[in-house]
């Protein structure tokens, strides 16, 4: 059986790697006692997050914190 589930939407999300979940298959048990009651197979696709790259400021150590 292949299931898409409602609340699977295309488009953007707070996605924090390279790679995004296009397709999902559910496949349901119909073994009694079985140990699982569904099996999902989630399809990937190789999509790079737009974000340019920023320069950082120089991080400033206070004197305490320093080792001499």
């Amino acid at each position: 059986m292949n299931q898409e589930s409602p609340d699977f939407k295309s488009g953007e999300c707070q996605r924090t790697g390279d790679w995004e979940v296009s397709k999902v298959d559910v496949y349901e048990t119909k073994t009694e006692g079985a140990e699982f009651d569904v099996i999902a197979i989630c399809w990937c696709k190789y999509s790079p997050i737009n974000s340019p790259l920023k320069q950082l400021p120089e991080i400033q150590i206070h004197q305490d914190l320093q080792e001499v």
